[in-house]
């Protein structure tokens, strides 16, 4: 059994450049827009981590679990070693479902600011559609809330949570950065002429949200696409 990136690359193993979290329940073809277009200006494209294609795809629930199963540690799934390799991480929306609703999707920009990529300017790049802004600017946006996102696996969601709330730092940063995300504005990074699937790097913590920046192995956790 081998998943696309060991049919692709074969045994010339790739380092990951760039983590991409995702969520599985989207419209495959705005993904791919997402990603065309956050590295369309870049020179020299990055080796990318995409799930879909790191993970091998089956519908035998022995086989799924054996890879995403979390057992007691969350940080031993796939998801969680490939983006300690990382040197970016690509957050890619979409308009079908809130990524933020999902409790993986939630662990992976966790474990970034854990690991403090999100401090470090130019790391964290957001791609997609931006969430729709209230008819009433003076109403709140909902805010993010961890512990209401949602699995598949309901064991996934106990491990994740427990792991986040025993890891010292505070759940309300936590949601604080989660909800940033997912209003982003890209189209504030949109370059003249660019497409409407804009993308741009949200600014680091330790940075005024004025100040954004734009960016014109045998281990599954070591592969990405080949350039």
């Amino acid at each position: 059994d081998k998943c696309y990136a060991h049919i692709v690359n074969g045994e010339d193993l790739l380092l990951v450049t760039v983590f991409v979290s995702h969520c599985w329940s989207e419209n495959f073809e705005m993904f791919c827009d997402s990603i065309f277009e956050t590295f369309r200006h870049w020179t020299v494209k990055p080796n990318i981590w995409i799930c879909a294609t790191a993970l091998f795809q089956t519908t035998d629930p022995e086989k799924i679990a054996l890879q995403v199963g979390t057992g007691s540690d969350p940080r031993n799934a796939p998801f969680s070693r490939a983006l300690q390799r990382a040197e970016k991480v690509l957050i890619v929306r979409n308009d079908m479902v809130d990524l933020y609703s999902r409790i993986w999707c939630c662990w992976e920009l966790f474990c970034a600011h854990e690991q403090g990529l999100l401090e470090r300017p130019g790391v964290l790049m957001v791609s997609g559609p931006t969430p729709p802004m209230n008819v009433d600017a003076r109403e709140a946006r909902p805010k993010v809330d961890i512990s209401s996102a949602d699995a598949s696996n309901p064991e996934d969601k106990r491990t994740i949570l427990e792991s986040v709330l025993g890891s010292g730092l505070e759940l309300e940063d936590i949601n604080k950065k989660l909800t940033e995300v997912k209003y982003f504005d890209c189209t504030s990074q949109r370059p003249r002429g660019g497409s409407r699937m804009s993308s741009g790097c949200c600014p680091s913590s330790d940075e005024d949200s004025s100040m954004l920046e734009s960016e014109s192995s045998s281990d599954d956790e070591e592969l990405g696409n080949r350039r």
